[in-house]
């Protein structure tokens, strides 16, 4: 919630909790349910007071993860969950990327709960039927010692249960890929991000060439399917720099069966990207965080604008789609209707990428996401 304040200027919204909201939350909501205003007294909320908005002061973030009991499933339509097993094991991240809010909002430093605290809540949701987990930290294989320890609880315990996390290319090995696979693993996301390595380098990343292929290839041997994810658009790369990324994205997927997604930036609030990014080139185009989607074009850089990143989003997927292998579609065809839809294959766009002199950018950023490249719908 960095944006509270344009959240309660909606007129939508009464009361912003921000920050973690555990023990904020156990304040307020007794206030609310009882009619009193938020009023003073409650660290770390934003709300309309009668002579505008009020700011309370920052509530410091909880030291000690363990204190906070597990969620109370039970109480929930877990039914309407996408995710009901989802995990957290800690909050912050080792990573420092500009374009993610994820060091901003834990403060700039990670904090963890007890392995044994984790493993009793995988625990606790074997029991209650849940035979699938997502581990929701944004670097699960951040802290090696740590992890190895969690997974020597579930070997231990012998809890069958299968399981997704995030990882980076630079902190898993073969050896750790083959543990996790034979204790449930099945999903691993790797934000590749570009195909560069100047991007990599300016944006924290070690992800390059052979440690790609090494990775990705001991990640499938271990049964392991890789979620690998870039960025189009980052603000020093131009139309090749993105086809190359475009490109390298395919031919992972082709090589190894993995799950490839293709994400246009966005200057989220909290990020670096959103804080300095003009200098940096980029354009925010429009305030509207409910385009702000990785799907519709919201900044435009240096070199591209919004039509040319359009064009390149619209060309990556449409690849994508024609290039999807048939043993993946086997893996998951409720995930792969389109490709019975493939569309022929047309002319590519690359040659409308860059912005030339005689274009002009719109300003307003109302763009129709139904839109195709020309125009069309």
């Amino acid at each position: 919630t960095f944006e509270d304040a344009a959240a309660l200027r909606t007129g939508v919204v009464d009361v912003v909790v921000r920050g973690e909201g555990e023990q904020t939350a156990a304040e307020l909501f007794p206030r609310l349910a009882a009619g009193e205003a938020p009023g003073e007294g409650i660290a770390g909320i934003s709300y309309r007071g009668p002579e505008g908005i009020v700011r309370a002061a920052p509530r410091a973030r909880i030291a000690d993860l363990d204190t906070i009991p597990f969620p109370a499933r039970d109480l929930l339509p877990l039914e309407r969950y996408g995710s009901p097993g989802a995990v957290l094991t800690g909050r912050g991240c080792p990573g420092n990327c500009p374009f993610c809010s994820a060091s901003a909002m834990s403060g700039g430093r990670r904090r963890v709960r007890d392995p044994r605290a984790v493993l009793d809540e995988i625990v606790s949701l074997r029991r209650s039927g849940i035979d699938e987990i997502t581990f929701l930290d944004d670097t699960l294989t951040g802290d090696r010692g740590r992890l190895d320890t969690l997974l020597d609880g579930i070997e231990r315990s012998r809890v069958r249960i299968g399981w997704t996390c995030e990882s980076r290319i630079e902190s898993v090995d073969p050896a750790l890929l083959r543990r996790m696979g034979r204790l449930g693993c099945h999903g691993i996301q790797f934000g590749i991000e570009s195909a560069s390595e100047r991007s990599q380098s300016l944006l924290g990343k070690r992800a390059v060439g052979a440690r790609i292929d090494r990775v990705l290839e001991a990640t499938r041997r271990a049964g392991i399917t890789p979620v690998c994810t870039f960025i189009l658009g980052l603000p020093w790369e131009d139309a090749d720099a993105v086809g190359a990324t475009i490109d390298l994205g395919l031919s992972i997927q082709r090589r190894y069966l993995a799950r490839v997604g293709f994400g246009l930036l966005v200057c989220f609030p909290g990020t670096r990207f959103y804080s300095r990014g003009s200098r940096l080139g980029l354009r925010r185009r429009t305030g509207d965080f409910d385009r702000y989607t990785m799907h519709i074009p919201t900044c435009s850089t240096r070199h591209l604008d919004l039509d040319a990143l359009r064009s390149l989003h619209f060309e990556a997927v449409l690849a994508q789609i024609r290039e999807t292998p048939r043993a993946l579609i086997e893996l998951s065809p409720q995930s792969h209707w389109w490709a019975e839809r493939l569309v022929p294959a047309g002319p590519s766009v690359r040659e409308s990428r860059v912005v030339g002199p005689d274009r002009k950018e719109r300003s307003d950023g109302k763009e129709d996401s139904r839109r195709g490249p020309g125009g069309d719908p």
